[in-house]
């Protein structure tokens, strides 16, 4: 038993030793340099806005005055020539052939040559008659209710 407590003593020391060791100091920031690292970003960003902005106002100013330069500006290397005059028209040139116009084949005889009567026409004049109509007092008497 004298062994076992010795072992267990020795195994405390050594955790004692070993837990009273000097804890390493970490190099945090303090708040000033915080503050300050923020303040620094906060310029520079702040200064590129700025240079940018004015840039940009710059870049209008010169694109607006290259423009209206070159709206003021007459070129005359582009002018027109005036219209020219119209041409005067030339005679008309006379027939190659003066020979009479005639059909180039004539396949039927002229006494062939009469207007076909058209058979719709017939069909609607005989349709179209008065006499072949029904007489209104021929129809039957019109009953309660109809409307056509």
């Amino acid at each position: 038993m004298l062994r076992f407590n010795s072992i267990c003593f020795c195994i405390l020391f050594s955790l004692l030793l070993l837990a009273c060791k000097k804890k390493k100091q970490r190099n945090l920031p303090t708040v000033e340099e915080l503050i300050a690292q923020n303040l620094e970003q906060f310029k520079k960003e702040r200064a590129k806005e700025c240079f940018d902005g004015v840039l940009k106002e710059a870049n209008r100013i010169v694109d607006s005055t290259l423009l209206a330069n070159a709206k003021n500006k007459k070129v005359f290397s582009v002018i027109k020539p005036p219209i020219p005059d119209k041409p005067i028209k030339p005679d008309p040139l006379p027939p190659i052939d003066s020979a009479e116009v005639k059909p180039i084949l004539d396949l039927m005889p002229a006494e062939e040559h009469r207007p076909v009567e058209d058979s719709i026409e017939q069909a609607t004049e005989t349709l179209m008659d008065a006499e072949s109509l029904p007489k209104p007092d021929s129809l039957p008497p019109k009953q309660k209710g109809e409307d056509f």
